[in-house]
């Protein structure tokens, strides 16, 4: 049940309206959990005012049916990641009304890319921005205003930079309009998003980001199990993409999210990004025999609309669409320099090795998707099957070796019953030598 603010909702009483204020119910929440007669006594109206007010209220949060030709019509946040490729295939940019999430390891670029966004949401329309604000949550608490200022010079020269008339107060304004949030823990977290919804609609909000939103999740609830909180940071996760769904959909806005890395033994179906290079698995996963995916688990993977994965390959740095309703699976090589993150235009995508089929998964097809404006670019996610080890050739030759005695021992037991016992121990005695040896 979204929180809609009751002041945005049309058509309540005065009367109503001021009962609500004095009562501390400010959101549709408040009012639908009440039954009909809690609302007569608490806000001392008629019975007939209370089923009105709840009829007001259902059908301003339940959404109504809109038709395909409808969706295209509606006035968007039209944001543009920088990156012609990608902004080509998700047709002009980050979508609006919906939750873009950014996945990648340490130090891969994800926090660049959402310093460039809020950039070109903040920057002034004649510089090519939008002009808006932006809602940055900062869990990490890593943004740099001193690289934030230098991606806005080196980007717009003409407007922000040292040399253009009033650049200083123009690039005053821009870091003005970018609005920093930084919870140091999950109840704070949660409590930031939900009143998220009055900062959209005072500071004119066009762009949310939260880089990231599994740094505090993974902090507080990384057990290894329901004991070690996993249930409850999955219904945390959901309570929070509910309501940023919410925010996107309601406002047609887009929301950024940036999420990390693990390491798990899974299937390759699982796997959404380049994890070989020439030397075979990535680093990260060589030396675990596992796949390097994105954290907070199936439910969480399943909230957002849109992933980008971003992944390192030796010196080199690539983006690759892993899911979106809108487009392909595309690729492309950037680089991080002053502007932010650039395109590496003309760049030859990494190609997947061979690797046996694995025992449950059946290889997949690979499918060539050609590129806007770029190379053919293989889609099939790249993964490497976990073969099972095969007994070593040490354990087979202790049973060889076994087989002559445990014969003896049945041959002595048919002669007499008394020398069973003896038999079995020197047997024992024997096999257990030989799987020590092994």
């Amino acid at each position: 049940m979204p929180n809609v603010h009751l002041s945005r909702i049309g058509g309540l009483e005065p009367v109503v309206s001021q009962a609500l204020l004095a009562s501390n119910l400010s959101t549709a929440r408040d009012v639908l959990l009440l039954s009909l007669v809690d609302l007569v006594e608490l806000l001392n109206i008629t019975r007939t005012q209370a089923v009105t007010l709840q009829h007001t209220v259902s059908a301003h949060v339940c959404p109504a049916f809109t038709s395909a030709l409808d969706l295209t019509q509606q006035a968007s946040v039209v944001l543009p990641m920088g990156l012609p490729t990608m902004d080509a295939c998700l047709r002009r940019g980050v979508p609006a009304g919906s939750v873009t999430e950014l996945v990648g390891p340490a130090g891969v670029g994800k926090s660049q890319m959402c310093f460039q966004l809020a950039l070109l949401c903040t920057a002034p329309v004649e510089a090519g921005g939008l002009g808006a604000t932006v809602m940055f949550v900062d869990t990490e608490r890593k943004f740099s205003s001193g690289r934030f200022a230098e991606m806005a010079k080196a980007r717009f020269p003409a407007v922000l930079g040292p040399g253009a008339p009033h650049g200083l107060a123009a690039l005053s304004a821009t870091m003005t309009r970018v609005m920093i949030l930084q919870p140091a823990n999950v109840e704070q977290l949660v409590a930031q998003i939900e009143s998220l919804e009055a900062g959209v609609i005072e500071f004119r909000v066009a762009l949310i980001i939260i880089d990231s939103i599994a740094a505090l999740a993974r902090a507080e609830f990384g057990g290894g199990g329901p004991s070690g909180g996993i249930i409850e940071r999955q219904e945390m996760l959901g309570s929070i993409a509910v309501r940023l769904k919410h925010l996107a959909e309601a406002f047609r806005i887009p929301v950024v999210v940036t999420n990390q890395v693990t390491t798990r033994l899974a299937g390759p179906a699982t796997v959404h990004a380049f994890q070989h290079s020439e030397q075979g698995v990535l680093d990260t996963a060589a030396t675990t025999g596992g796949y390097v995916m994105a954290a907070l688990g199936t439910k969480w993977a399943h909230c957002v609309n849109v992933r980008v994965v971003l992944e390192r390959l030796a010196d080199r740095r690539f983006m690759k669409i892993a899911k979106s309703p809108s487009c392909a699976n595309v690729a492309l090589e950037y680089r991080v320099g002053p502007c932010g993150i650039e395109e590496v235009e003309g760049a030859e995508m990494p190609e997947a090795p061979e690797h046996p089929p694995h025992e449950d998964v059946p290889p997949a097809t690979p499918t060539a998707t050609p590129a806007a404006d770029g190379p053919t670019i293989d889609a099939t996610p790249i993964a490497t099957s976990v073969k099972k080890k095969p007994p070593s050739s040490e354990a087979q030759k202790s049973w060889i070796k076994t087989f002559p005695f445990i014969f003896i021992a049945i041959a002595v037991n048919l002669a007499t019953n008394g020398a069973v016992l003896v038999g079995c121990s020197v047997c024992r005695e024997i096999y257990g030598a030989n799987s020590n040896k092994s």
